[in-house]
This record gives structure tokens, C-alpha cells and sequence, in this order.
């Protein structure tokens, strides 16, 4: 496996300060499973434009340890990689580091960059470029076996967090009014989703609530509407995808209390991955507060006239998905183990908001990743797929939407590498699959059935003859009782366009 290391952590590792914990981690990883770090020609550029000779001079000598990446190509004209807008003088080496990454030179690049992690998600390519956290549990996956590690998230009385904590600092800084917002709050018995440190410290918070009004301040207006507002989204402890579990809470909740928007306000930081983050999902830029000019994001779960073609459907509304006749279905048997990996043990509703405390934070992501056997042809991006437990549950549990399909794959770093962070796989795992060639699929997961479809139940209602040993296509007709009998939200689905 070949990785490709940003300056700014090569840099950190050959200055003279002790190294932290993180970088010390991953090292240690990459040596002791042969994990190949490289750098790139442009690294060794960047850092012989340093004008402090004494620390440039260290700084080559130490460089020459680390391998070169071979003959890389060098980005010229935007065609080559058109995704990334434009190419400007200054981001030249990011652009080509993410350059190896659309061409398949490496496996992953890790860096410590925002910016670049932030361009990374804009162009769709963030499973493959982490930080160093999330290089660490990555590879700790793959390489020592899958750990499920729940994340301890408590809902709290905001009265209870220590507010001189730093974590507050920046929202002090940017929001002058947040002071006095959170004492009234606080005084209100509001909560909130808190994921602490060890330590105590504060790390993540999510603050929603729900309105009934028109959004105050906004230019242009915006009218009164059934919304959630997420008042405060804030994560200092980065490359555990609590922001994508934060967002997909909201989601869960706004879903129960059948509230159709969710939004936010956030004035956009430079190289700014919360940005990236919740456009990933479909929140858009809508207006800004008059006053300060701060944006105000929403995200639309339900059918809309703006957006009502299956390409805005799929980009702009989820958890709302295309399900008409034209589009094919499948039953897709999972192992409980690799089953429970995916998805929450709970499997007769959506969680309601306290049930995420001590989540795992794969089971509850928006994106996620399932690996077979199967010698099915035909699957594409669109298609439904309904997982069935085998084994134990036996049961029809949770609906998704395929992103990507990859098949006849036989080599586990390159199955390793299309999955990226959505990986709940081992490499022994992956190398197994391999041997019989694999198909991965890529997918977001919409809901859990408010019913799931027992082995008796799928049998008594003619919908299955026997349990499914491997992926089944159904007719859409079948699908359609299913999706009565498991009671999936009809709002959430759309068979016109």
C-alpha cells in the first residue's frame, strides 16, 4: 500500500519539537506493515522555497529518507482534471497532490491541510485524502481488524458544560451576541448532543431546535416554514466523522417530528470542511442575515419545484429517493456480523435522538460501503437495495441507494482504496474476498424499516420463496409491497419526474 504524505506532515516530523501522539501512530503503523509513505517531486520544491536557510537546510537532509514519488504527472491545463475549477499559482502542489489521487498513483494522501481537505470533498474525492486521525483509524481497520469504538455522546443541559472551556473560544470570536444567546438558553433548560475528551474537555456539540417562523434577518426573505435549525454545529475533534453522525442525527430527527428543512447559519471560513460537509448532503446556500451577511444554508428532504429531476433528487433531498419503476431493486443478504457493522442493533424504528448515545459512528454515517461474493451483472448507480440479515435476524432491516459499483475486484488493497474511509473491513477480510473475485458497492443508507420484513412474513406475502443466499433482483411490484408492508416513508419517495 503506497500513501503520499503532504508537506506540512513531513515538515512536522523532520523540525526539531518532540512529535505528537498522532503522527507518532502513524509512523509506527506504516513501518510495521510495510505501508510505503511517499513524497511528491513538488514537496522538495515547496520546502527549498523556505527562507530560513539553517531550517532548509535540515529540512532536505532529512526529506532524502522518504521515498519519491515516481515520474508523477504534473498538472499543465485544467482538462486534465477539470473538477477542480481552476488552477491557480498558489495551490499548484495541492492540486497535483490530488492529482495522484485521480490518477490512481497512490492509495490515500494524507495531510493536515484544510484546504485541501476541504477541495478534496468538493471534488468527490475525500475517501481517499484524510488527516492524520483518521489516516490512523483507517489503517488500525485494516490492518488489526475491524473495532467497533463508540463514540460517547451524552444529550446534556447546556447548563452543565463549563463555558470558559476553549472549545468555545472561536464561537466567542466569531458570534459577539453568543454569550448572551447561551445564557438564555441555558436558563431555558435547553440540551444538547456533547461528545467530551477523557479529559473532560469539550470536543464536539450539536444544538438544534425546532421553529415554525420565518427565518429572522434573511435577504432575501425567507417565509415562514416547519424547520430545524441547527443553532450550533461545532466538531475540534476531527477524523471521526462526528460531523457527518451530527448531521445525520438532525436528519433522524427532523424525519420523526416530520419537519421538511433543516438549516443553519455559518460564515464561511477559507478552506472551510464544514462547508464541504453539509454540501455534501444537499444543503445549499439560500440566502444570507441581513446584518452581518452571515449565509444561511438549507437542506430540502422533501420533493420540491426547485428540485424535482432524479439528479437533484439524488444531490439535493436526501433522505428523499427516486423509486419508479425504471429504477432496479435488489434484496442484498448481509451476515449479521458484517450487518451489525453497518447498521444500529435496533432495527424496528429510526432512533430517536437520545438512543444515539454511545454510538458507533459507522453504524450511523450517511455513507457506507458492503463487499461480496456475488456474481450478479447489471447493478448501477441509482439502483435500491434492501439489506436482509441472514442467520440470526433474518429479516428485510434498511433501504439504500447505490452511489458506485465495482466488480470482479481481486486485489484487496485496490478494493481497500475504492472504499476509503466507509471501510468496516479488515484487510484479511478484503484479501479473502479477493481470492473469489469481489463486488463493492458503494451506497447511502436512506432508512431502517419502521417494519422490518421477517423470513415468515416475506414467505407469507409471496414476496420470497425461500431466504436469499446471495443478491436477488425483485420486480417493481414486489418492491412497492415491501415498501407498504415495512411502512418506509411515503413522503420520502419519489416514482415521477
Amino acid at each position: 500500500m503506497r500513501a503520499l504524505l503532504d508537506t506540512n506532515i513531513v515538515i512536522d516530523r523532520e523540525n526539531n519539537t518532540i512529535l505528537d501522539k498522532k503522527c507518532q501512530d502513524l509512523f509506527r503503523i506504516a513501518q510495521d506493515n510495510k505501508i510505503n509513505l511517499l513524497i511528491h517531486p513538488l514537496t522538495i520544491k515547496e520546502i527549498e522555497k523556505d527562507t530560513n536557510q539553517e531550517r532548509r537546510k535540515i529540512s532536505l537532509s532529512k526529506i532524502s529518507s522518504y521515498s519519491q514519488l515516481e515520474s508523477p504527472k504534473i498538472l499543465s491545463d485544467i482538462s486534465q482534471f477539470p473538477e477542480l475549477g481552476s488552477l491557480k499559482g498558489k495551490d499548484k502542489i495541492d492540486d497535483n497532490l490530488l492529482y495522484c489521487i485521480k490518477r490512481n498513483a497512490v492509495n490515500l494522501l494524507i495531510t493536515e491541510d484544510k484546504g485541501l481537505l476541504s477541495k478534496a470533498s468538493r471534488i468527490g474525492i475525500d475517501d481517499k485524502v484524510m488527516n492524520i486521525i483518521e489516516a490512523n483509524r483507517y489503517f488500525n481497520n485494516l490492518f488489526y481488524s475491524y473495532v467497533a469504538t463508540p463514540i460517547h455522546l451524552q444529550e446534556v443541559p447546556l447548563s452543565t458544560l463549563n463555558f470558559d472551556d476553549t472549545f468555545f473560544d472561536s464561537l466567542k470570536s466569531s458570534y459577539p451576541e453568543f454569550k448572551d444567546w447561551w445564557e438564555k438558553i441555558s436558563k431555558e433548560g435547553r440540551k444538547g448532543f456533547v461528545h467530551q475528551l477523557s479529559d473532560g474537555t469539550i470536543a464536539s456539540l450539536l444544538v438544534i431546535k425546532e421553529e415554525n417562523e420565518p427565518i429572522d434577518d434573511s435577504t432575501p426573505a425567507i417565509k415562514k416554514a416547519k424547520r430545524l435549525k441547527i443553532c450550533t454545529l461545532k466538531v475540534n475533534d476531527t477524523g471521526k466523522k462526528i460531523g457527518e453522525l451530527f448531521l445525520r442525527i438532525a436528519i433522524d430527527y427532523a424525519v420523526e417530528k416530520n419537519i421538511p428543512e433543516i438549516y443553519l447559519t455559518h460564515f464561511i471560513e477559507d478552506n472551510d470542511r464544514l462547508v464541504s460537509l453539509i454540501k455534501s448532503i444537499g444543503f445549499i446556500e439560500k440566502s444570507k442575515k441581513a446584518s452581518t451577511g452571515e449565509p444561511i444554508f438549507i437542506k430540502y428532504l422533501e420533493l420540491t419545484k426547485e428540485f424535482s429531476t432524479r439528479k437533484d433528487i439524488s444531490r439535493y433531498l436526501f433522505p428523499t429517493y427516486y423509486d419508479g419503476p425504471e429504477v432496479n431493486k435488489y434484496i442484498v443478504p448481509i451476515k449479521p456480523e458484517y450487518h451489525d457493522r453497518l447498521f444500529v442493533g435496533k432495527h424496528d424504528r429510526q432512533l430517536a435522538l437520545a438512543e444515539y448515545s454511545n454510538s458507533i459512528v459507522e453504524q450511523n454515517t450517511v455513507k457506507k460501503a458492503y463487499i461480496c461474493n456475488s456474481r450478479i451483472t447489471g447493478l448501477q448507480e441509482g439502483d435500491i437495495i434492501l439489506f436482509y440479515c441472514s442467520d440470526t435476524l433474518k429479516a428485510l432491516t434498511s433501504i439504500g441507494v447505490i452511489q458506485e459499483v465495482y466488480t470482479n475486484q481481486d486485489e484487496a488493497t485496490e478494493i481497500a482504496n475504492k472504499v476509503g474511509k466507509r471501510t468496516v473491513y479488515s484487510l484479511s477480510e478484503l484479501e479473502e474476498l479477493a481470492r473469489k473475485k469481489a463486488l463493492v458497492l458503494l451506497f447511502r443508507h436512506h432508512f431502517y424499516f419502521n417494519k422490518p420484513m421477517d423470513l415468515k412474513l416475506l414467505r407469507d406475502s409471496s414476496l420470497l420463496k425461500a431466504a436469499p443466499q446471495s443478491i436477488m433482483k425483485i420486480d417493481h411490484q414486489k418492491y412497492l409491497e415491501i415498501k407498504n408492508k415495512a411502512q418506509i416513508y411515503e413522503r420520502f419517495t419519489v416514482d415521477k419526474t
